[in-house]
């Protein structure tokens, strides 16, 4: 009879140090998930800005936000990248549209 009651004692406390360890578990996955998510988040936000400012005519807005795409692009160590080509040409777009035309023509000389 005793055996039997620690037996269950044993079970319960498993059973709820179980738990406790599978919400851990769920708490850390969904830490590192939001962590994934808000590393790729300024990009986003940043693309966003770029094409909306651009379809809005904001040619300096669209240039702050481009530049920030390049600066996000070299933090992540993609300097030589194609994509970082195709951001440059994009700067240089904006520059042109807005009047700009030496630093666009060096920012499209950098990007060929």
């Amino acid at each position: 009879m005793l055996g039997g009651k620690i037996g269950g004692d044993m079970r319960e406390r498993l059973s709820k140090l179980t738990i406790g360890c599978a919400h851990i578990v769920s708490a850390c996955l969904l830490f590192l998930a939001g962590q994934l998510w808000a590393e790729d988040l300024p990009a986003d936000s940043a693309r966003i800005r770029y094409e909306e400012s651009l379809d809005s005519g904001l040619y300096g807005e669209a240039e702050v936000a481009s530049k920030e795409l390049i600066e996000i692009a070299i933090r992540e160590g993609r300097h030589d990248d194609i994509s970082t080509t195709q951001l440059l040409v994009e700067l240089a777009l904006v520059q042109r549209l807005n009047g700009d035309s030496e630093p666009a023509l060096q920012n499209y000389e950098q990007a060929a």
